[in-house]
């Protein structure tokens, strides 16, 4: 009976091992994660299977099906299916901005420019009322100092518990015995996760041991499956630990990354390299900026590097944990 309870539970977790897996390029693993998946009755499997097997989605496949399947899926396989979404016309907006952002990681050029098209015809979203703020991480049951360390390593995962704590509580990461603790049994619990780099980085690098927030931060970054948004992770660790040549380089390789030259992170790669020539060549990565820039774009855009004005309002930055 508890075997039977777990069921959808397993199902659910061998679903999402596949997509871990498929995000970093490994389809034959993908593969049979969706395959032990499917014998446990998991759902939503159709597409998966397809991005796995590194087949094109049906030319007649239902919208609705297309835009859970964009949703649902790592962006590294989301170009078929949104050669897909266009040659039908789509129009949903957060689809089309998270097939933008697909496009961008791959540097894919064309398919950036089709999708603009698309963005600039597509209906704008409805009308909301104002987000509620969000209220800050509220974790329930966590006890006094001198239980600590027996209460984050109650639970299912030591990262369950205490990821969360670390982002409600910063003061926790103070340097010391424990959080070097911390930082080893996270590690040796789950060294691929990328939560898990960028805290132990930071958790270095509060204590000056700016090696090993390198050797992590560069796991961090192999790890996430968007490269561009590892860089600015890592960028935002650095700026934490108080080394802003270190954030700038990673500002500058999200940028290139990217290699859109209408993405804000220029704007914020030159204004750093402006600030500390030893972290790069202001000059020459504004010039390799509006060179590649579309000769009647090139005006606009080197009056808006120069101004320091972000010409979209794409985030530039990630707040570390």
């Amino acid at each position: 009976e508890r075997a039977e309870g777990l069921r959808a539970a397993r199902a659910a977790a061998l679903r999402a091992a596949g997509d871990a897996w498929l995000a970093i390029g490994e389809r034959p693993r993908a593969r049979a994660a969706y395959a032990q998946a499917a014998e446990m009755g998991a759902s939503d499997l159709s597409f998966r299977l397809l991005a796995a097997a590194d087949e094109l989605p049906p030319a007649n496949m239902p919208m609705a099906n297309l835009r859970q399947a964009i949703a649902a899926l790592p962006l590294r396989v989301l170009r078929p299916f949104g050669d897909v979404y266009l040659r039908l016309r789509g129009d949903d907006r957060p689809t089309l901005q998270r097939l933008l952002a697909a496009a961008r990681q791959d540097s894919d050029s064309t398919q950036v420019e089709r999708l603009r098209e698309a963005l600039s015809k597509a209906s704008a979203p409805e009308t909301t009322s104002p987000e509620t703020p969000q209220s800050p991480i509220v974790l329930v049951g966590v006890p006094a100092a001198a239980d600590l360390d027996r209460w984050v390593l109650g639970g299912p995962s030591l990262s369950r518990r205490l990821l969360p704590l670390l982002a409600a509580s910063p003061d926790l990461l103070a340097p010391g015995d424990r959080t070097r603790h911390w930082s080893a049994l996270l590690l040796a619990e789950d060294p691929t996760s990328p939560e898990v780099a960028e805290v132990t980085a930071l958790i270095d690098g509060l204590g000056r041991r700016f090696g090993g927030v390198e050797r992590k931060l560069t796991d961090m970054i192999y790890y996430t499956p968007d490269r561009f948004d590892g860089f600015l992770r890592a960028a935002a660790v650095w700026q934490r630990v108080e080394r802003p040549r270190e954030a700038c380089v990673q500002r500058v390789r999200a940028a290139r990354w990217r290699d859109d030259p209408e993405d804000p992170t220029w704007r914020d790669a030159i204004a750093c390299t402006r600030g500390d020539p030893g972290a790069g060549d202001w000059r020459a990565i504004r010039q390799y900026v509006l060179d590649r820039a579309p000769e009647e774009k090139r005006e606009a855009l080197a009056a808006s590097l120069d101004s320091g004005d972000n010409p979209s309002s794409a985030p530039v930055a990630r707040p570390a944990p």
